[in-house]
């Protein structure tokens, strides 16, 4: 017996499947046609749209092949192909350990996969009184080819001899925050922890909201420390029109 036709699912299903078997293949006018350039629409769902724009919502990853493709057998387009596909992350265990080529272009296309979260500039408020509001300004950008497709919380600290003296919680959350992205965040609190005036270490943090994972290292040249906190400047805060320094 023949095989049975395939409902309009499964033909939907198959073709995914050999878009996603093509990924890391050799990119020749063929497998273009089934990526980008697929104009196959199957109950109004277009393949072609819908693959260009996977990435911005779902997170896109893959294994290259145990074997060199054609034409490539050091693998010098991965870091290229990790970049077009918007590839977050990438299985390794394929990779010749013998071949150099191969080894610095997988840690190339690693250094390419994903999102690159950080705050470019920024400010503080110049005036600052213990009981009083308290203004951040952040420009947050993302350099990488991916958004983010967790939620994450940014924490703001005044630490005052390794204490915590006040915490805040930034409106921003970076879920889905498309590369190429610039976002100017301003949050505005109210310092109703401190009652007494005097210099705070102003630091900030990318938590996860649920606790799992380690806080987010960010794509800046300032240290993280051990509980994943970077430190922004000193603040000093009293009575009258203190300023700051920093971030």
């Amino acid at each position: 017996m023949g095989d049975a036709p395939m409902v309009g699912a499964q033909i939907r299903e198959r073709k995914l499947l050999k878009i996603i078997d093509s990924l890391f293949d050799r990119l020749d006018s063929y497998r273009k046609k089934w990526l980008f350039s697929n104009s196959n629409v199957v109950k109004g769902f277009r393949f072609d749209t819908a693959i260009q724009n996977r990435y911005k919502y779902s997170p896109m990853t893959g294994e290259p092949p145990g074997f060199p493709p054609q034409g490539d057998p050091n693998l010098d387009s991965l870091p290229s192909r990790i970049s077009w596909g918007h590839v977050v992350s990438f299985g390794n265990g394929n990779f010749n350990p013998n071949n150099i080529a191969v080894q610095t272009n997988a840690r190339l296309a690693a250094k390419k996969a994903g999102y690159r979260l950080q705050p470019v500039r920024g400010s503080v408020s110049r005036k600052v009184a213990a009981g009083g509001k308290f203004e951040i300004t952040l420009f947050w950008q993302n350099t990488g080819i991916t958004p983010t497709y967790e939620h994450w919380q940014i924490v703001f600290e005044l630490v005052d001899q390794g204490r915590v003296r006040w915490t805040g919680t930034s409106s921003f959350d970076p879920f889905l925050f498309l590369p190429g992205s610039e976002k100017k965040v301003t949050d505005r609190f109210k310092l109703n922890r401190i009652r007494t005036g005097g210099d705070f270490t102003l630091r900030m943090r990318v938590s996860d909201p649920k606790g799992y994972r380690f806080p987010m290292p960010l794509f800046i040249t300032t240290p993280q420390d051990a509980d994943g906190n970077y430190t922004l400047g000193t603040v000093h805060v009293g009575p009258g029109s203190e300023g700051s320094k920093g971030p």
